[in-house]
């Protein structure tokens, strides 16, 4: 019994090998269902905190806000891309092992018809039997779909970090002056990288030096491995057995091989859905290679997300938007967005509160709430063609579908001419207050009945 035991585990382990190409096959076709729905889930929570959570779009911050968006959804991509590569793979070995059933004898190079003996030899030489070919194609299966996992527990975790960094940052601005919040939080980030630095540079110093490694190495090693825990406490232990297997047992050349390939995929993509992402934010076309087409200038562009009827996304909501391109009843829907950018602007420009403390209850909320859409209704100006609308009668509005919300407003067509009209939404510029800088521009078709 004693000489059995250490056996029974690598037996078992062996049978679980055996029998796990199955559930390999039915969780990469689950994992390519549940994958497809992460990049817009990425694009739904860039969504909500750009109009909801962020108050500032003007500094360098914004650019890692939308950095933190091309990583995210970079991710989301690969590992979608990666379960196809193993399915299509499994699949592919589940035919060659079909195929070894139905001839055992494998590959018989001195059957090959019409080919000459020392081709025959150079096709053997370079190919092998084919129980050998399938043996290593089952473990690139494994070995890809471990992989893939790995990936994804660090974008979770990755994740994790920036949403509490962003929380962090969003929660201190509320308690403390915007200078101060903005000099902790780099100088948080200063104290991160030095501390991954230090110990790096204390890594390859203990590898030449083994007294050091003896007295330190410990300590060193049960501080980075706190700090690691914190920062991924769900995946901290799959994460370590999965990595530390890899690096143990692969090739030092195939592992720098396969880490640049996957460095250089994720670099790439990035910047090309951070220049896209950038581009619309801003309403440009970064990536359009055509002389001729519009460079993003609102008056001359039929964008499907301003009107209700052709947008497709309920996320992809533009500043300014109208039901439909072609208007045909007596009153224009005009909605204009309410991101939380606009704060700082509207405090600013809107007169002081009315005093309400004698108010109690809903008639104190009323005459707040008036007082608002008193203010915006200012704040925002409304032009069709060249017409001012000195007081739309807005209200408050939320999309439906949606987390954006905003304002509301009915004008009246009188006065529209037939055809082709522009709608333009503008406010008070930040950098001079006496001018204004267009928030949002429509074009639409009136067609009265």
């Amino acid at each position: 019994m004693e000489n059995n035991t250490p056996a029974e585990p690598q037996s078992k382990l062996k049978e679980l090998t055996g029998a796990s190409w199955n559930l390999e096959l039915i969780i990469s076709g689950a994992a390519i269902v549940l994958t497809t729905y992460l990049p817009d889930a990425v694009e739904n929570l860039f969504h909500y905190y750009h109009f909801n959570l962020s108050v500032d779009w003007s500094s360098g911050a914004s650019y890692m806000q939308v950095l933190a968006y091309a990583f995210f959804k970079t991710v989301a991509y690969l590992m979608m891309t990666m379960f196809v590569v193993h399915l299509a793979m499994r699949a592919f070995w589940v035919a060659v092992v079909g195929l070894q059933a139905a001839y055992p004898e494998g590959i018989r190079y001195d059957k090959i018809p019409n080919v000459p003996p020392s081709l025959q030899r150079n096709q053997q030489r370079r190919f092998g039997d084919l129980e050998s070919y399938t043996v290593r194609l089952d473990r690139l299966c494994n070995q890809l779909l471990a992989f893939t996992f790995l990936v994804g527990m660090m974008g979770i975790s990755l994740g994790v970090v920036y949403a509490t960094i962003f929380g962090l940052a969003q929660v201190s601005r509320q308690f403390m002056p915007e200078s101060f919040a903005k000099q902790l939080l780099l100088g948080a980030f200063v104290v991160f990288m030095s501390f991954i630095t230090i110990y790096g540079l204390l890594v390859k110093k203990f590898q030449q030096n083994p007294e050091l490694d003896e007295k330190y190495g410990t300590r060193l090693s049960n501080i980075y491995a706190g700090l690691m825990a914190v920062m991924t406490p769900v995946f901290y232990k799959p994460m370590n057995y999965l990595s530390l297997t890899f690096f143990s047992n692969l090739e030092k050349r195939r592992m720098y091989v396969m880490t640049a390939l996957v460095t250089t995929f994720v670099m790439v993509s990035v910047v090309v859905l951070f220049g896209g992402k950038m581009g619309s934010l801003r309403g440009r076309h970064l990536f359009e290679f055509r002389d001729f087409y519009t460079s993003g200038t609102p008056e001359t562009e039929l964008l499907a997300n301003r009107y209700d009827n052709l947008r497709e996304s309920p996320i992809d909501i533009p500043p300014v938007s109208i039901p439909s391109d072609v208007l045909e009843g007596p009153f224009l829907q005009v909605f204009v967005a309410y991101p939380k950018q606009l704060d700082a602007s509207l405090h600013k420009f809107c007169p002081a509160a009315p005093a309400v403390d004698s108010i109690n209850g809903a008639a104190k909320r009323a005459v707040l709430d008036q007082w608002k859409l008193d203010c915006m209704g200012s704040f925002f100006r409304v032009f069709v063609n060249d017409s001012l609308y000195a007081r739309p009668d807005w209200v408050f509005h939320q999309k439906p579908g949606a987390t954006t919300r905003g304002l509301a407003a009915y004008l009246s067509t009188e006065g529209f001419r037939k055809g082709k009209n522009m709608l333009t939404v503008k406010i008070p510029s930040t950098v001079k207050p006496d001018s204004m800088i267009v928030f949002g521009a429509i074009p639409f078709w009136y067609a009265p009945e």
